[in-house]
C-alpha cells in the first residue's frame, strides 16, 4: 500500500512539530526549575547574612556591655 506523498509530508511535519513543542516545554521546565534554585539559592543566602549581621550586633552589645561593666 503506498501512501499519497502529501499525506507522508503532513505526518512527517506534525512530528517536527510534536517534537519542537516537547523540546520547548522541557526548556520551559528546566528554565522554571533554574529559577527556582536560583531563587532558593538566594534565600539562604540571605539568611546566612541576616546570621551574620545578628551574631555581630549580639557581639558589638556584649562588647559594649563588657566595657560598662569593668
Amino acid at each position: 500500500v503506498s501512501l499519497d506523498p502529501e499525506v507522508t509530508r503532513v505526518s512527517q511535519v506534525c512530528l517536527v512539530v510534536r517534537g519542537c513543542l516537547d523540546f520547548l516545554d522541557f526548556l520551559s521546565k528546566a528554565k522554571g526549575s533554574l529559577e527556582s534554585q536560583v531563587f532558593q539559592d538566594s534565600l539562604d543566602f540571605q539568611a546566612i547574612l541576616d546570621q551574620k549581621e545578628s551574631l555581630e550586633s549580639s557581639d558589638s552589645q556584649a562588647l559594649q556591655d563588657k566595657g560598662v561593666m569593668t
